[in-house]
């Protein structure tokens, strides 16, 4: 009995089935971005009534993010929608050291070196490794100190610097 159970598991789960196309394929998901509405004192209805009204079918629902009870629809609040965007695409991580950017630490340009986001100097020659290292962006090359690497990575979800070129300015 325990010669069968040490040979099925040696012998590892088959792998699982490959998918097909269509069960891997993007799509499109609805979503109804329901408005507040006070609820009439003279109104009547029946059940649970909430504040919020789907926009396709005019049904009331009470809290958000949730799904319509009439019609199925996803309903959700711009801003839930908003602050769960920095998840789907986030910042890459910062490469340390100001000699990403081309310098090198012992040149003259690090010992001016600032921060792009708070202005403060960055000392690149006397960098130990710890909190004191600058960080630079690989899109816009622009250098960071620790304390707004961590800010922008953890907080901000944007890159100022790469923003910034976007913007046009």
């Amino acid at each position: 009995r325990r010669a069968w159970m040490t040979a099925a598991v040696a012998g590892g789960p088959p792998p699982p089935p490959p998918l097909n196309e269509e069960a891997t394929k993007a799509s499109l998901v609805h979503m109804g971005f329901p408005q507040k509405r006070v609820l009439d004192h003279d109104a009547f209805f029946s059940g649970l009534g909430g504040e919020y009204v789907c926009p396709r079918c005019s049904s009331r629902v009470e809290e958000l993010p949730s799904q319509c009870n009439v019609c199925k629809l996803t309903l959700v609040s711009s801003p839930h929608l908003a602050r769960s965007y920095h998840h789907l695409f986030p910042v890459p991580p910062f490469t340390e050291g100001i000699s990403a950017v081309g310098g090198t630490v012992s040149s003259e340009v690090s010992k001016v070196v600032q921060c792009f986001a708070c202005q403060r100097k960055l000392d690149g020659a006397n960098a130990t490794g710890d909190d004191q290292t600058p960080s630079v962006c690989g899109g816009c090359k622009s250098i960071f100190c620790f304390q707004c690497d961590v800010y922008i990575h953890e907080k901000l979800h944007n890159c100022p610097g790469c923003e910034n070129q976007n913007a046009g300015c």
